[in-house]
């Protein structure tokens, strides 16, 4: 059944994170909320996004937890206000890059942000006149009923964007299909699905167990394109980690995972990792 899909990831704050889920469940939007995902790369720092909300109903939502500056100190108030302006440039540089998401010169949909406080804001706050949202747990059903709905092809293609599966498996343009009863026209929808995590993919690639994690899948299900969201997930929060991925089927062995090049991130074939554990550690 269509409804709100919750993906856990690293989060803070869990007061705010559990209002923030218990107020989307009564509305209950179609759509996903994920929690401490995605991360975002600006030119001077990562962004972390707490929660971001795709659905139908209220459109690409990006959340901070806050907590009121002690004191209401006015600068504490200031760094709310930049620490949201820089979310929306993060998410406005990332999301542009994307064709699927522009009507023209513009985004296709609302980049909306909300502060989410444990109470609404002081006026001495003076954040009347900021752009984005300040509010606090009893006005966010309120702020997010206020916000444009968009079509379920900006919702897709949002999704596939926030997960970067476009990027990691490349849909094939087909530009030649004509007829919608063709098999091209078949095969070309079936891609617009594949291009988009289910909700089991995206729990795998991103909630975190605490002991070891098992993912099955038949073959071409995408088990591969989640081990490669998930490296790449955990290399973001934790970038001081030194993660290693393994693989073992040889159809891989020529092709390049979307890890990039880090000391960090490791990827090694089956051959070469046993080549590497014959070595006496001494040597």
């Amino acid at each position: 059944m269509p409804g709100l899909d919750i993906v856990y990831g690293e989060v803070t704050n869990p007061p705010l994170l559990q209002g923030l889920v218990d107020v989307l469940r009564q509305l209950d939007p179609i759509g996903t909320l994920y929690l401490g995902y995605p991360v975002l790369a600006s030119a001077d720092s990562r962004v972390s996004v707490d929660a971001m909300l795709i659905s139908r109903q209220h459109g690409l939502v990006a959340f901070i937890f806050g907590q009121a500056p002690a004191n209401g100190v006015r600068d504490g108030w200031e760094a709310l206000r930049q620490q949201q302006d820089e979310l929306y440039g993060a998410l406005e540089s990332y999301l542009g890059r994307h064709a699927s998401l522009r009507a023209g010169r513009k985004l296709a949909f609302e980049i909306n942000t909300v502060t989410l406080l444990p109470s609404s804001p002081p006026k001495s706050a003076n954040l009347q006149e900021a752009e984005g949202h300040y509010i606090g747990l009893e006005s966010l059903a309120t702020v997010l009923n206020s916000f444009a709905q968009i079509s379920e092809i900006v919702q897709r293609n949002l999704d596939s964007a926030i997960n970067k599966v476009l990027t990691i498996r490349p849909a094939k343009k087909r530009a030649n299909v004509t007829r919608n009863d063709s098999r091209g026209a078949r095969l070309k929808a079936m891609e617009k699905e594949i291009a988009n995590l289910d909700q089991w993919q995206k729990r795998s690639a991103i909630e975190v167990p605490d002991g070891v994690q098992r993912v099955r899948g038949l073959a071409g299900s995408g088990k591969t394109v989640v081990l490669a969201l998930k490296a790449a997930y955990l290399h973001a929060q934790h970038p001081d980690w030194r993660i290693g991925l393994t693989f073992y089927t040889r159809s891989l062995y020529q092709q390049n995972l979307p890890c990039g090049e880090s000391e960090a991130l490791a990827v090694l074939h089956r051959s070469v990792l046993s080549l590497l554990l014959r070595v006496p550690a001494d040597t």
